[in-house]
């Protein structure tokens, strides 16, 4: 087939085409603009060609053309003919269309033929679009203008249906036809005892059979089949069809409605918040063929209400199948978007399933599914971390980055101390084994930890031209691993070391920003201790350090498009199961005996006997500061986390390294 861009080509093509020898004498000319068919309907009036009306082969005033009867008189003709409204017998013939396409394309086909057979047809471009033609020489016999579509529509009624006012009307099938063969311009009605007979469920873009807003959509505007009249109110397709109208149809609507170019989940986004037609009009999008996790619940709802609710559910009825980790993914990232809630039945069975299956499910969209993923991690042992840790990466990629096995930096003795600490922690509880572990620790005196470098030492070493520090305030080496694996990416260009220090004693603040006189300073990040010296209930407490972590990263990467070298490193850690300690068997509160005491008692001054009344505690610089989760008694609330004992994690700080190099990490 040929395509012209504007009717001028066409006709110019036309004039140059008149007389020429041609393998087939047909020519079907198509437009989309009622003016281009009105122009184009005189210029061939005036080239000489015979018109031939349709109209005149109607054997009654509600009957169809005799097209049998038209092709024998074709076959007989041996000049130009003209035939119009051949489309608008099409148009309510879908099903024919094409046979009867091919019928008129055959005749007089490859006797090279000097005259013409024009059919000008109107709107009917899909139709020849979609055609197989597989005999290239017929490429002439099909030719389209690109014109601006015009509106121009026919709704067929049956003459039985008195309903519809407003426009031109015509009675029976003859009269439509004179009508097209003078100057059509107006919509129209047609009334027709022959309606009850077309087929409503397939139709051409501009033919509609109207009984409801529905049907005006169906039919008229290509509606998606799978969506029923009982899905919407009259209501809501009546505004539906006033987006519809406006474009030409439903997809064009709904990507104009929601400022897209095609579906995306994305466009899910705030869907709870949205307004109840939008809500629809989303929901109804889902339920249009597609692949994926929503269009599985777009098919499986029948309201906007009972797809938010499919959403949550319905992978629960999926655990089974090989793709459940992929639609876990789906789910998770669409829940995100959405912003809807569960609701208590969801909860229930999701702590009726295994743990692994569990945790797969849950999201981080309501504070009750947070609370769930901690409940649910509390189910595992520590032998099962590995586990547990392997769902996070996709239920909560930044706790188990927090959970990683890496060792870098970490004495063998250190890896299984933090590896355990972190559990516990994100566990919420201190077991006798780790209280023993701690217990033992701290009757060395220190021994573990001195063994160490001081950060102070470290920072020398590694700070140089061009370097800067990046401070965190309460960064202790718990989050070692956690660096290690969130930086595992960033490789290429970079080198980075991991290392661990220990802090001045005691483990506060104050004592432990000596190292930063002199040196570059990126920045000095407090959020972190400010975190962990509020009271935020569990898990909350540890879903707001994950929060503060993530944005680490990039902030650290920027640094580096100053300066050549970052050296991340903190002032001291901090310790939650000395917090949680206190609440149970393990607090082992001691009297102050008159001593002043500090960081909720943590250490305090040193008195005389102290280093054989407390052999779990270091004496040092007239301190008496306890290396396990023992205090002394002091008024006042405690924070999430303390410090300024001499605990691993309160002591131990990690020292990284980040340098643009192009190496690797160390």
């Amino acid at each position: 087939m040929m395509t012209f861009n504007t009717l001028s080509e066409l006709k110019r093509y036309l004039i140059r085409d008149r007389g020429r020898r041609s393998f087939s004498p047909v020519r079907f000319i198509n437009v989309d603009s009622l003016t281009d068919w009105v122009e184009l309907k005189n210029f061939l009036s005036r080239s000489k060609a015979e018109i031939v009306p349709l109209s005149e082969f109607c054997t009654g005033a509600d009957t169809f053309p005799n097209l049998r009867r038209l092709r024998s008189k074709l076959r007989r003709e041996n000049r130009d003919v003209c035939i119009f409204p051949l489309a608008e017998i099409l148009r309510v013939n879908p099903a024919r269309a094409e046979r009867e396409i091919e019928s008129f394309m055959s005749l007089h086909e490859g006797e090279l033929c000097t005259t013409r057979i024009y059919l000008l047809m109107y709107r009917l471009g899909s139709v020849f679009k979609s055609l197989k033609i597989s005999d290239q020489r017929r490429r002439e016999c099909v030719l389209l203008s690109r014109a601006e579509r015009s509106e121009y529509s026919l709704t067929v009624v049956q003459k039985s249906m008195w309903c519809l006012a407003g426009s031109e009307r015509v009675d029976g099938f003859k009269q439509y036809l004179l009508y097209w063969e003078q100057v059509p311009s107006d919509s129209l009605t047609l009334f027709t005892e022959n309606a009850i007979y077309m087929d409503t469920e397939r139709y051409f873009d501009d033919v509609k059979i109207i009984a409801n807003t529905y049907d005006l959509l169906r039919q008229r505007y290509d509606l998606p089949a799978e969506l029923r009249r009982s899905y919407g109110s009259e209501a809501q397709w009546r505004q539906l069809a006033e987006l519809v109208i406006a474009v030409g149809n439903f997809e064009r609507a709904f990507c104009c409605e929601f400022k897209v170019e095609r579906f995306d989940t994305s466009v899910l986004e705030n869907f709870a918040g949205r307004d109840k037609f939008h809500r629809w009009f989303l929901w109804l999008r889902c339920k249009v063929s597609g692949t994926g996790y929503v269009f599985r619940c777009g098919a499986a709802s029948t309201t906007a209400e009972e797809f938010s609710r499919q959403v949550y559910e319905l992978i629960l009825t999926c655990t089974g199948e090989k793709n459940f980790d992929e639609q876990c993914r789906e789910r998770r990232t669409v829940l995100s978007l959405m912003k809807i809630l569960p609701q208590d039945e969801f909860l229930t069975r999701v702590r009726h399933l295994d743990k692994i299956t569990a945790l797969k499910v849950l999201t981080l969209n309501s504070r009750a599914e947070r609370l769930l993923i901690f409940e649910t991690l509390q189910r595992f042992r520590y032998g099962e971390f590995r586990s547990a840790r392997k769902v996070l990466q996709q239920t909560l990629p930044a706790l188990a980055n927090y959970l990683s096995e890496a060792a870098e930096g970490y004495t063998s003795e250190q890896a299984e101390y933090f590896r355990r600490y972190r559990w516990l922690k994100v566990t919420n509880r201190l077991t006798d084994d780790f209280n023993r572990r701690v217990t033992n620790m701290a009757r060395s005196k220190g021994f573990s930890v001195y063994a160490l470098q001081s950060r102070n030492e470290l920072v020398a070493e590694e700070y140089s031209a061009g370097a800067a520090i990046y401070f965190v305030d309460g960064l202790g080496a718990e989050y070692l691993s956690y660096f290690a694996a969130e930086l595992s990416d960033v490789t290429e260009g970079y080198s980075i070391r991991y290392r661990v220090g220990r802090c001045n004693l005691p483990s506060i603040t104050e004592l432990n920003k000596d190292f930063l006189v002199g040196r570059n300073v990126v920045a000095e990040e407090l959020t972190l201790d400010t975190l962990k010296h509020e009271t935020r209930t569990y898990p909350e407490n540890i879903l707001s350090e994950l929060n503060f972590l993530v944005t680490l990263k990039e902030k650290i990467l920027r640094g580096l498009e100053v300066y050549g070298k970052i050296i991340l490193c903190s002032d001291h850690g901090t310790s939650r199961l000395a917090v949680i300690a206190r609440r149970g068997k393990f607090d082992n509160a001691v009297a102050a005996d008159g001593r002043q005491v500090y960081k909720s008692g943590r250490y305090g001054d040193a008195l005389s006997g102290d280093d054989k009344k407390f052999p779990v505690a270091l004496e040092f610089d007239g301190k008496t500061i306890f290396a396990d989760y023992s205090r002394f008694v002091q008024k006042g609330s405690v924070g999430n986390e303390v410090h300024g004992g001499a605990t691993l994690e309160e002591v131990l700080v990690p020292v990284i390294v980040i340098e643009r190099n192009g190496g690797a990490r160390q």
